[in-house]
């Protein structure tokens, strides 16, 4: 364990300023698409009632209308939502980068990781850590922001969390581009938590696969990563919502594909793969 973390200490190291950059970015996008939107509702509120007034015509009946109505709140929640893919690109992209600036570069650091005497499932394991803290680094944050503007809307209008809740749920259900993106404590855990684990590692392996196979490790990772989202897709696209039945084929679906590819991943890394 203490090797791990001390590759991982390494791995972090090398892209940390980049990466709180984008949580930086990330938290100011927010800010400021939070303030001009009730910034809006004032203005709205001023312009109904033919007054001149500051922040305190949130707390105005015509403001909570406004936004009890639904559509800045989930304006806010679907751009916001963007936000926080934009940021998750990023890991999904430095999820390859990771991989192939070692293979790449001829650094010190690569030549180092790959020829110490240890298991070096250990480096797949230290990138594995470092790639997921960055994700849920990401889905912390905007969660906590969240939090955040949930509570100061509530404050000023005494909307409550619940009717914030079933009104992105509402708007998500009618919405082609968001659809199935629902606020469920079982599709958070899911979509939050257990995929992107499963989505690195698959990720992981499909570039493991590709350095490990001279001419064909391109096709046969690229196949291997594609066949496992169209199998995903096709087991997702039979209930937009989670039934039981469901749950569980995912869940066996989950299992299956993540130790068949630490399976591949350990012995490609031990027995093939080279700088």
């Amino acid at each position: 364990m203490n090797k791990i973390l001390t590759l991982y200490d390494i791995e972090f190291k090398r892209v940390k300023k980049i990466y709180f950059s984008i949580l930086g970015l990330l938290i100011i996008s927010n800010l400021l698409w939070f303030i001009y939107s009730l910034y809006s509702v004032s203005k709205e509120v001023q312009a109904m009632l033919n007054i001149r007034g500051g922040i305190d015509l949130l707390k105005s009946k015509e403001a909570y209308m406004i936004i009890n109505n639904g559509g800045i709140i989930y304006s806010l929640y679907s751009l916001s939502l963007v936000f926080m893919t934009v940021a998750l690109i990023w890991c999904l992209y430095y999820t390859l980068l990771i991989w192939y600036k070692d293979f790449s570069s001829r650094t010190k650091v690569a030549y180092t990781l790959f020829t110490l005497p240890y298991n070096k499932f250990n480096i797949f394991l230290s990138k594995l850590i470092t790639i997921l803290s960055f994700i849920y680094g990401v889905l912390a944050t905007q969660h906590l922001l969240w939090i955040l503007e949930a509570i100061i809307i509530k404050g000023f209008t005494g909307i409550n969390l619940s009717e914030i809740i079933h009104i992105i749920n509402y708007n998500n259900s009618i919405n082609y581009i968001f659809m199935g993106i629902s606020i469920y404590p079982l599709e958070v855990f899911l979509n939050y938590v257990i995929d992107p684990i499963l989505a690195v590692i698959v990720l992981f392996t499909g570039v493991i696969i590709h350095k490990s196979f001279d001419k064909i490790g391109g096709f046969i990772g690229l196949s291997y990563v594609v066949v496992i989202i169209l199998i995903y897709i096709l087991l997702s696209a039979t209930s937009m919502i989670f039934t039981d039945e469901l749950l569980k084929v995912h869940i066996l679906y989950y299992i299956a594909i993540a130790v068949l590819s630490l399976i591949i991943s350990y012995r490609l890394l031990n027995k093939r793969i080279h700088v």
